[in-house]
């Protein structure tokens, strides 16, 4: 069977990595604790595959093998199988270090574990391990398996056999690693991502244009593939908020202090697409 990846965590994220990985042919796990969680990260698969092969991005037989590699568990403990587990739960310190800490029990000594966080220290969640050498932070673009970027975030203490491995690994998936050594940093893609989503939604709060319009000047002017307003329904508007927390807490950078509408549309349960209306509706998700 080879090298097994497994994927903590079946939300946006996590579901788009084990897709990216199954694309490049390499058998994958993916855990969640509710199988509903699971069943709707399938759904979404097949939806998405189907596009694709609509589109011409993919063939049929790709795509129905794709599906066939990836592995749904509610048992953490299968995740055991892994010699790599990227860890891709909900963007809160304290839930990551309680999955970390189980991976890291369960796990062979020898096993690399990885967290996708968009903005929490690594060394403070290595800390929730005994493996500092063997972790580090596999940042991927959503969505995963279109963008060909990951960031890779080394600990202080994070190896270089590790480092290898891990570049190794994503290379065959088709990505390229581009690794950023101060993980006070924190993603480097995020840190400039931040300040024109702030921005954007600062303008948007203001009245002075609407999101069609914001995002339609990033796109047109800037030459981005999807504006920031719509990169933010699909990552998740509650993502986006804590992310931003982080990196204004870390650094102290008016840049990053979230704008009060996005406090209020979380507040509401306006997330984007996972709610159906965030920037956008989306009656149709």
């Amino acid at each position: 069977m080879g090298s097994v990846t497994g994927v903590a965590g079946a939300g946006a994220m996590g579901g788009g990595i084990a897709l990216a990985a199954a694309l490049a042919g390499s058998p994958v796990l993916v855990w969640s604790r509710r199988e509903a969680t699971l069943k709707a990260c399938f759904d979404n698969y097949r939806k998405d595959l189907g596009r694709a092969v609509k589109k011409g991005w993919v063939d049929r037989g790709s795509a129905d093998e794709a599906v066939s590699l990836i592995q749904p568990v509610t048992d953490m403990r299968e995740l055991a199988a892994a010699d790599l587990v990227i860890e891709s739960v909900a963007e809160d310190l304290s839930i990551k270090k309680a999955v970390l800490a189980e991976l890291d029990h369960i796990c062979d000594e020898n096993t690399i574990l990885s967290t996708n966080t968009s903005s929490i220290p690594i060394d403070m969640l290595a800390a929730a391990t005994r493996r500092p050498q063997r972790f580090l932070g596999t940042h991927f673009i959503y969505p995963a398996p279109i963008r060909p970027l990951v960031e890779v975030l080394t600990g202080t203490e994070t190896s270089e056999e590790t480092l290898s491995r891990v570049r190794a690994r994503f290379t065959e998936w088709g990505k390229r690693c581009l690794i950023v050594h101060d993980e006070a940093t924190g993603p480097i893609v995020n840190r400039l991502f931040g300040v024109l989503a702030v921005e954007a939604i600062r303008l948007h709060q203001s009245g002075a244009a609407s999101a069609e319009d914001i995002d339609a000047i990033c796109e047109l002017g800037f030459g981005h593939t999807t504006g920031p307003l719509k990169s933010l329904d699909a990552v998740g508007l509650d993502v986006a908020l804590a992310s931003l927390e982080y990196a204004y807490e870390r650094t102290g950078d008016a840049v990053f202090e979230p704008p009060e509408s996005l406090f209020r549309m979380v507040s509401e349960g306006l997330l984007g697409r996972k709610s159906r209306k965030g920037f956008y509706e989306y009656p149709n998700t």
